[in-house]
């Protein structure tokens, strides 16, 4: 379950600055 867990939030971490991101530019 851990690597799973610890996957998952590194997918949450790299969508949250992708919209940051976006959201910068705009």
């Amino acid at each position: 379950n851990w690597p799973q867990l610890c996957f998952l939030a590194m997918v949450e971490q790299e969508c949250v600055g992708a919209i940051v991101c976006k959201l910068d530019m705009h």
